[in-house]
C-alpha cells in the first residue's frame, strides 16, 4: 500500500473509532440521546421491529396491512411484499437485536468505505454527519432506509468493476432497492456513470425496468396496499418540498416568525453558494464510482423529496452525495471549486445538526406537531431556517445532476 493509501485508512480508521466510541457512550448512557437530538423510544431498532412483525403476521396468516399484535407499537405493514420474506425465513420480533446491531456495524463499515476521508477537515465532516441527529434517529430505530444505503453503495462499487458478473450485480441490487422501498427505482441514472455504448447502458435500464414491473405486477395488491398506507409526515420534523408552502397555513399564528427563519436561511444559502451554479453545473464527472453514487443518492433524495414528506432519517441518501462534495473539497483542485465543496460540506452539517437544537425546544414545550404551544414560535424560526437549507442543498445536487446530465448526453 503506497503512502496516500495509507493515509486515506488512517483517516478512516480514525473517523470510525471516534463514531463507535459515541455510539458506545450513548447506549451506555441512554439520556445522552436527547443531547444529540434523537428521542429515544427505549427499544431500540424499533423500525426493524415492525418489519419484523409484519413477517411473523403474514406467517400466522394474519393481514399486515391492518395492526399487528406482534409489534409491540402495533403498527401495520407499509412497505412491499417482499419484506415479509424475513417470516418465512423463521425471523421474529425477538431477533431484532442481533440484527439491528448487524445492520448498524454493516451500515458504518460501507458509510466509512464510501466517504473515505482523507484530511483533517474531511474526516471531521464525516464524524459530524454520522453523529448527526437524522443518521442517529436511523441508526437507534433501525430503520430500513439504512438497507436501501447499503444497497445503492454496493451497487455503485459493483458496477465500478469491469467483471461482467460483478455489473449484473449492480442491476441485481438496483432492482432490490426499486422493489423492496419504491423510489431507488429513479437510481437506475446511476447506470449512466458508466463508459460504454449509449444503447447497452439503455438496454440493461430497460431490463431492471422490466423485472421491476413483472415483480410489482406479480405482487401488485401488496404494493398497492403498502403505498396507500405509506406515512407522510407534516411534523416539524420531516423534510420535503411541499412543506414550503403547506406550513403557512398550518402556522398562520406564526407567520412572522416563519417568515424571519426562511429569510435568515435564505441569506445563508446565498452568501455561501452566490455565483457557484456554473462551478456546480460542471463539477461531477462524467463516469466513476464517484459519480454513480452520487447519481442514486442525489437522484433518489430529490425524488422523495419532491414526490413527499420524509423523516429526518431519509438524509442517509446524501451519504452517497457527500464523497462528490469531498473531492470538490480536497486541496488538489482549483480555489473556486475548493471553496464551492467545503461550503457544502459545512451547509449539509449545519442542515443536519440545526435538528438538535430545535429537538431541545420542542421538547422542552412538548411540541412535535404544529399546534399553538408557548414553544411553536422559536420551533417555527428553527424550522422556517432548517427548510432553506434543505431547499438549497437539493438545487445544488439538482443542478449538479442536470449539469452531469447535459455533458453526458454531448459527450455521446
Amino acid at each position: 500500500m503506497n503512502e496516500n493509501g495509507r493515509q486515506n485508512w488512517r483517516w478512516t480508521t480514525l473517523s470510525g473509532a471516534v463514531v463507535l466510541l459515541v455510539l458506545f457512550a450513548l447506549v451506555a448512557h441512554g439520556e445522552l440521546w436527547e443531547v444529540f437530538g434523537v428521542f429515544h423510544m427505549r427499544i431500540y431498532f424499533a423500525d426493524l421491529m415492525a418489519i419484523l412483525a409484519a413477517g411473523q403476521a403474514h406467517v400466522a396468516g394474519l393481514d399486515v396491512y391492518e395492526s399487528n399484535p406482534f409489534d409491540p407499537l402495533g403498527r401495520p405493514h407499509v412497505y412491499g411484499p417482499l419484506w415479509l420474506l424475513s417470516g418465512h425465513l423463521g425471523l421474529t420480533v425477538s431477533d431484532a437485536w442481533w440484527m439491528g446491531l448487524l445492520l448498524a456495524l454493516l451500515f458504518l463499515v460501507m458509510a466509512l468505505r464510501v466517504l473515505a476521508p482523507r484530511s483533517f477537515g474531511a474526516s471531521l465532516v464525516v464524524v459530524l454527519v454520522l453523529l448527526s441527529p437524522p443518521l442517529l434517529l436511523g441508526l437507534e430505530r433501525g430503520n430500513n432506509d439504512l438497507v436501501i444505503f447499503l444497497l445503492l453503495a454496493g451497487a455503485g462499487s459493483a458496477g465500478a468493476s469491469a467483471i461482467r458478473w460483478r455489473q449484473a450485480e449492480e442491476l441485481a441490487l438496483l432492482v432490490l432497492a426499486a422493489v423492496l422501498k419504491f423510489y431507488p427505482l429513479v437510481a437506475l441514472m446511476s447506470l449512466w456513470s458508466r463508459a460504454g455504448e449509449l444503447r447497452r447502458i439503455f438496454g440493461k435500464a430497460g431490463l431492471a425496468v422490466l423485472i421491476f414491473g413483472g415483480l410489482w405486477w406479480l405482487q401488485r395488491e401488496g404494493f398497492s396496499r403498502g403505498l396507500a398506507i405509506s406515512p407522510r409526515p407534516e411534523t416539524v420534523f420531516s423534510y420535503g418540498f411541499s412543506l414550503l408552502f403547506g406550513t403557512w397555513k398550518l402556522l398562520v399564528m406564526h407567520w412572522e416568525l416563519l417568515s424571519a427563519g426562511m429569510v435568515c436561511g435564505g441569506v445563508l444559502v446565498v452568501t455561501l453558494l452566490w455565483r457557484s451554479w456554473v462551478v456546480l453545473w460542471h463539477s461531477l464527472p462524467l463516469w466513476g464510482v464517484t459519480t454513480s453514487w452520487a447519481v442514486a443518492g442525489g437522484a433518489s433524495w430529490l425524488f422523495c423529496y419532491l414526490v413527499n414528506t420524509n423523516y429526518q432519517y431519509r438524509a442517509v441518501l446524501l451519504l452517497l452525495v457527500l464523497p462528490w462534495w469531498l473531492a470538490l473539497g480536497s486541496e488538489t483542485v482549483e480555489h473556486a471549486v475548493a471553496r464551492l465543496g467545503r461550503r457544502l460540506c459545512a451547509l449539509l452539517v449545519a442542515a443536519l445538526w440545526i435538528a438538535a437544537p430545535k429537538y431541545w425546544w420542542a421538547e422542552f414545550f412538548q411540541e412535535t406537531e404544529f399546534t399553538a404551544t408557548p414553544g411553536t414560535p422559536w420551533v417555527v424560526f428553527i424550522f422556517g431556517i432548517e427548510q432553506m437549507l434543505w431547499l438549497a442543498l437539493s438545487a445544488a445536487i439538482a443542478v449538479g445532476l442536470t449539469g452531469w446530465a447535459w455533458r453526458r448526453w454531448r459527450h455521446v
